[in-house]
């Protein structure tokens, strides 16, 4: 399920790996033992109300409640929990699906305005240049991580998409050295691509035809899938790699690209003794193609896309929001109203305020009450420490990630780009010549009068060849004439 909080504690094992790595790969576990305000509930009364039942009954797992402390002063009591004991991969998950367990319970107890979260990945790359702490903002935004216009559309139910976040991609291009943008969607999917948002995804999968078309220009000796930390990714020596970026665009025009410093780094792995490595001779091409037996799977767009492109999900409107991430050291923290698309700037008549602590997430709240536990939070969690963001970026992966990890699947060998056909590439080349540029459109006025003058405005669409979208609304961009609000204070936090 995507809206529980399910964890591990420190039973189960990682297939051959040592205990020490299992529970670092996982981000840590939690000993209910140790807590004297965990609760059992055996008849998963609270589960019911996120709208799904712990999933690991049969294999062990345990359900009940414990004081949620989420920083000083922000804490939850009777939070319900799941702890996973079975033997199996995968990473603690903060469920932040559309009934989210935490998202409602921090709005019953009036500690967020909006039932709305935001997510700023971070940097991930090589050196101290491309790298940066991210944030997870509850109850609002992050506007000094925002970049320009905005994307926003309604969620969408599909049974494989358990984020509701499904985009329609119109070109996926590569920013070739030579100063080429080869598209490599092509027409493949008539111009068009459904693909799921998933935060709690590592990487970008992308259909095995799509990934065929960015073999042939983006040479590279590929030596095999990783089974690191961003697992099926694709390892290549370290000077003989990729060395472009990648370029999604969406319906409407709105594009984001993930520069080559995110696209490829370091292959990173835990070893015995629980401590993150890098391989320092090979790099990892953060791309999974879709073979067999996973060819039909839905595309993802993983943490790596959220590097480089910032997300607002409101379950109160039912809407999602997509910026250019602009990765800078800065907050601006902004509350978003409920039940409209109101932005309240922070001030002391809004009393909307930002907090944060170390470890732990970064809020946007009404009425922060400082609560006090011998919970989770007095070591009932072990190795949660790892850096200011690594707490909440680990612990923020949702569920399917473990569900998808529990039934891995073997993949074949990628294809490689040196052996490809010619005839292959000259379609492809051919294809380019006949997309169409997306140009913006004003949105139609019998849209404007219905929307009202307190909606979002349109980006525009103009979709060539656009696929069936299923209840899919236009795009459009929220409102940014806004008062400018107080700034909070940076608060240091180190680097996992």
């Amino acid at each position: 399920g995507a809206n529980g909080t399910y964890i591990f504690d420190g039973s189960g094992t990682c297939g051959n790996d040592t205990a020490i790595q299992c529970t670092a790969s996982r981000g840590g576990s939690f000993n209910e033992g140790t807590s004297s305000t965990w609760s059992l509930d055996s008849n998963q009364t609270n589960a019911v109300s996120a709208g799904e039942l712990f999933p690991w009954s049969d294999t062990g797992g345990i359900f009940g409640a414990d004081t949620f402390q989420l920083n000083t002063n922000t804490s939850v009591k009777d939070y319900p929990l799941g702890i996973i004991r079975a033997s199996v991969f995968g990473i603690n998950g903060l469920g932040l699906g559309r009934n989210s367990t935490l998202i409602n319970a921090l709005s019953s107890a009036n500690l967020i305005t909006s039932r709305v979260w935001s997510l700023f990945y971070g940097l991930t790359g090589a050196d101290t240049s491309s790298q940066m702490d991210g944030n997870l903002v509850f109850g609002g935004y992050d506007a000094a991580k925002t970049s320009g216009a905005n994307y926003t559309t309604q969620f969408t139910d599909n049974s494989n998409c358990d984020s509701s976040m499904i985009v329609t991609v119109t070109a996926i291009t590569m920013n070739l050295a030579n100063g080429s943008n080869p598209d490599i969607l092509g027409t493949n999917y008539g111009s068009a691509l459904q693909m799921c948002i998933d935060a709690s995804y590592p990487i970008i999968s992308i259909p095995n035809d799509t990934w065929a078309n960015f073999a042939l220009f983006a040479g590279g000796n590929y030596i095999g899938r990783s089974d690191g930390i961003n697992i099926w990714g694709l390892t290549y020596p370290v000077d003989n790699v990729y060395t472009g970026g990648l370029t999604f665009t969406f319906s409407g025009g709105f594009n984001i690209t993930v520069p080559n410093s995110q696209l490829v780094i370091p292959n990173l792995s835990i070893n015995s003794q629980g401590i993150i490595v890098i391989n320092d001779t090979t790099r990892e091409l953060l791309i999974n193609p879709l073979e067999p037996p996973n060819n039909n799977d839905f595309p993802l767009l993983g943490l790596t896309f959220l590097t480089s492109a910032y997300l607002m999900a409101d379950f109160d409107q039912g809407q999602f929001t997509l910026w250019k991430a602009a990765a800078n050291e800065t907050q601006d923290i902004r509350a978003v109203a409920p039940s409209s698309t109101c932005i309240i700037a922070n001030s002391p008549q809004q009393s909307a305020t930002g907090i944060q602590a170390s470890p732990g997430p970064t809020f946007a709240n009404q009425s922060a009450q400082p609560g006090s536990s011998t919970g989770i939070s007095t070591g009932g969690i072990a190795g949660a420490a790892v850096g200011g963001v690594a707490f909440v970026i680990l612990f923020a992966l949702a569920w399917r990630y473990i569900r998808r990890a529990k039934q891995r699947r073997k993949y074949h060998d990628v294809p490689e780009s040196s052996a490809e056909s010619k005839t292959r590439l000259s379609q492809l080349i051919d294809s380019q010549k006949l997309m169409r540029t997306h140009e913006l459109q004003e949105l139609p006025s019998e849209v404007a009068q219905e929307l009202g003058p307190d909606r979002p405005h349109e980006m525009g669409q103009g979709l060539p060849h656009e696929v069936a979208t299923g209840g899919h609304t236009i795009p459009y961009e929220l409102d940014s004439g806004l008062p400018s609000p107080k700034p909070l204070p940076s608060v240091p936090r180190s680097r996992w």
